[in-house]
């Protein structure tokens, strides 16, 4: 019945979240990036000038501002390219990934390798899937931004499947496994950051934990075969070259300036600030934010109700699994705090889906240790179930008012309800018909209002040589854009 529950909750949490990918629009970086593959499908340039294009701006953007070159190639393959209502697919592929990349990793870990019920299972990924969709610190690059999501929710997302591939591979020894996992790893070495850092430091320490005997198979409790376990430094190197090639970009100093680049004492001081943070984050979480204390007590109720023979798998290292967590969180930070300078967005996002994911693994894996104890004790376990159920609801309800306020669930209600969005969605229709026109000139459109939601939006000024301007110039093969106040817009055109 909770699981029931549960799974009726995420699909009412995502009808919302659905529905506004259908007014979801390309602007911005997007134009920046994807400008020169969109003029070769618009005057069907064909195959090969295609793939220079995309090869020519990758080049382009490797010299002068960035070195992560698998972000750069999927920036330029924004769905716009194809008509200004494909950009709507954004949306889909990051929620596909959000879902099927959290429950693939966590039927993994938890259902195959620490024994646990289906039960638990769906009721973690619903939990999790819950928490970010409704907390999400900046929805619009998680979700709704093709720039943000390709740089930070698919690195993320295909790292929770490499903890899945990698996982089910020491288990089954099936080499396909390994096989998804290297491309997988390749990609993540010229993706965003923090993601390449959470991959990099999953293998790491399963391969340590595999070496030392700590991580076994689940069904027999013997030891990973040493060729097994070498053979995860495959997909490990190739992730670390990709990574070497992505940090030794020329565009890394244009953008990070000229102090851009490795330093020993630098080193020192990141990882204290990064696991300064991470501490810090971890006592915001669990306590400004009910609903996640109230989610773990759901998860200790869930796994304290499995049967006996459900939980004979013995729980031998919660300490080390907790430390373990933290230290992952922290690597993720360190990026952030190497660079010294103000961070994407979508940084935020990445380090706050790791938090939540960590700090509910390694708190499910405490609990399984705890039951273990306890029901060794044969302690009463019904009094145990009465009072994790009475907490969670609990703090369930007492966190009603203020989670809801402070929610993206909230944030997609008052925009739909109040009439933004249709605002928007007319303004922005209204924005491309003007750009879609024949003609190559100068183009004149109203400024828009600053209420987007969810959304990303770059605005258009009335220099038509800022940024903004100039790349949606390029993207509609227009000789300038301009953004005018509406009054002198309409008054322009009567």
């Amino acid at each position: 019945m909770s699981n029931s529950l549960l799974i009726l909750l995420l699909i009412v949490t995502l009808a919302p979240i659905i529905y506004l990918t259908f007014f979801d629009y390309a602007n911005g970086d997007d134009f920046g990036f994807s400008s020169g593959v969109r003029r070769i499908i618009v005057t069907h340039g064909g195959a090969k000038a295609f793939i220079d294009t995309l090869l020519n701006e990758l080049s382009g953007v490797y010299y002068s501002w960035q070195g992560t070159w698998s972000s750069v190639l999927l920036f330029q393959l924004q769905p716009g390219i194809f008509g200004e209502h494909w950009y709507t697919l954004t949306g889909w592929i990051a929620l596909a990934l959000h879902i099927s990349s959290a429950w693939y990793a966590l039927h993994e870990l938890v259902g195959r390798w620490w024994k646990k019920s289906l039960s638990v299972v769906i009721m973690m990924s619903a939990l999790y899937l819950l928490i970010i969709f409704w907390f999400m610190p900046n929805m619009k690059y998680g979700v709704y931004w093709f720039n943000g999501v390709a740089h930070y929710t698919i690195p993320y997302c295909v790292a929770l499947f490499i903890i899945g591939w990698t996982l089910k591979y020491l288990r089954t020894g099936n080499n396909r496994y390994l096989v998804f996992t290297i491309p997988a790893m390749t990609y993540l070495g010229g993706a965003g950051y923090p993601p390449l850092v959470l991959a990099a430091v999953w293998i790491l320490f399963l391969m340590i934990g595999a070496f030392a005997g700590l991580v076994r198979e689940p069904d027999k409790d013997q030891r990973i075969s040493r060729r097994r376990n070498a053979l995860l430094l495959i997909p490990f190197v190739l992730e670390m070259i990709g990574f070497i090639i992505s940090a030794a970009a020329p565009g890394n100093k244009v953008r990070g300036g000229e102090d851009f680049g490795f330093s020993v004492s630098r080193v020192f001081s990141t990882l204290g600030l990064a696991m300064t943070a991470q501490g810090r984050e971890l006592v915001n979480l669990v306590t400004e934010n009910l609903w996640v204390s109230a989610a773990l007590f759901l998860i200790a109720f869930f796994v304290f109700l499995q049967k006996r023979e459900q939980n004979e798998k013995k729980f031998r290292y919660p300490i080390l699994i907790v430390i373990l967590a933290y230290l992952t969180g922290a690597a993720v930070r360190t990026p952030r705090y190497y660079s010294a300078v103000d961070v994407s967005n979508g940084v935020t996002d990445v380090e706050y889906f790791v938090l939540v994911f960590t700090l509910m693994v390694s708190w499910a894996y405490l609990c399984g240790a705890i039951r273990h104890r306890l029901s060794a004790e044969r302690v009463r376990e019904k009094k145990v179930l009465i009072i994790l159920a009475g907490l969670s609801l609990l703090l369930f309800v007492t966190g009603a008012k203020s989670c809801l306020k402070s929610s993206d669930m909230y944030m997609i209600y008052d925009f739909i309800s109040s009439g933004k969005l249709a605002d928007y969605h007319a303004q922005m229709e209204e924005r491309i018909a003007i750009l879609n026109r024949d003609g190559s000139g100068d183009v004149i459109v109203p400024e828009m209002n600053s209420e987007q939601g969810p959304f990303m939006h770059m605005a258009l000024l009335e220099d038509p040589d800022s940024w903004t301007n100039r790349i949606t110039a390029a993207y509609y093969g227009k000789a300038s854009v301009t953004a005018v106040p509406r009054e002198k817009f309409e008054g322009m055109n009567k």
